[in-house]
């Protein structure tokens, strides 16, 4: 049949959630399908030659905090102070007791960027940068004031002012179209990759899984021969192997014949709609 494929690029993937703006910016209207893949590092689950067609990256939104208090001498007169270390430690902690009553699929995270200036001055600011990540947006829209509230009781104890920030756009989980899914698994088995189950959900986060929720979509991932995990510079060396390029090569033709596919045979993008409808009118539209 008649169509255009069209090449999106995918700026800010991981942090920022750049195509969460071009989806607001109209990018993806009039695009049937959407389509994208990763590499990934091996482990006993996904071998290397494996690919893994249905993921379940996790609902995601970034925030920073900084807390404002007093300086004082932290020898002389502490009590003068208002402590904001102790105002960011006191949330760190109460986030880790929240934990307790967290799904399992709940992943809260971050770091101290700012933790005051000199051991003899009581810090009378600090700042954080956490990642709140639930396996759907339902889940993570009901974690997140909870979170929250942890950084404001820590201000309260402390009698610091707390800032706090959500940064960039929010990233839901996956929705990867099972019939685009199906297709891409019989092209990958003809090329001699082994298709495996997600490990578990919440296997990192991307704003891939905004897109699934514009338009049919589909993101899987293929292995590598790297037991360093993603994002370091094991993986770097791996993925850009002579093998690593060839795991690569044959992924992406699984993903063009897939492509191909929906040209040829008109039935399988009616039903990747349908059942994208369907999902869409199960959680409100």
């Amino acid at each position: 049949g008649d169509g255009t494929i069209v090449v999106i690029g995918t700026p800010a993937e991981e942090s920022g959630g750049g195509q969460v703006d071009l989806i607001n910016a109209g990018a993806f209207d009039g695009i049937d399908a959407a389509m994208m893949m990763h590499p990934g590092g091996q482990s006993p689950q996904m071998p290397p030659g494996s690919v893994r067609v249905n993921g379940k990256p996790n609902a995601l939104h970034a925030l920073t905090v900084r807390y404002r208090g007093k300086n004082a001498h932290a020898a002389g007169r502490p009590w003068d102070g208002l402590n904001a270390l102790d105002a960011l430690i006191h949330a760190y902690n109460g986030i880790s007791l929240l934990r307790q009553q967290m799904r399992p699929s709940a992943r809260v995270h971050g770091i101290i960027t700012e933790g005051g200036q000199a051991p003899n001055i009581i810090p009378d600011e600090t700042a954080a940068y956490f990642y709140v990540r639930e396996d759907v947006v339902a889940h993570l829209e009901e974690l997140k004031p909870r979170v929250v509230a942890c950084f404001e009781a820590a201000a309260l104890a402390t009698g610091t002012e707390l800032e706090l920030t959500w940064q960039g756009n929010p990233y839901t989980d996956m929705q990867n179209s099972t019939p685009l899914s199906e297709t891409f698994t019989k092209h990958a088995v003809a090329m001699g990759m082994e298709p495996v189950e997600p490990e578990m959900a919440g296997a990192g986060s991307t704003d891939m899984g905004n897109v699934t929720y514009a338009v049919p979509g589909l993101h899987p991932s293929y292995a590598v021969e790297s037991k360093a995990g993603n994002h370091n510079a094991g993986f770097t060396e791996a993925a850009g192997s002579e093998e690593g390029h060839a795991r690569m090569i044959t992924a992406s033709k699984a993903l063009a014949l897939t492509v191909l596919d929906l040209f040829a045979e008109p039935e399988l993008l009616v039903e990747a709609k349908r059942e994208f409808d369907e999902r869409a009118a199960a959680v409100g539209g």
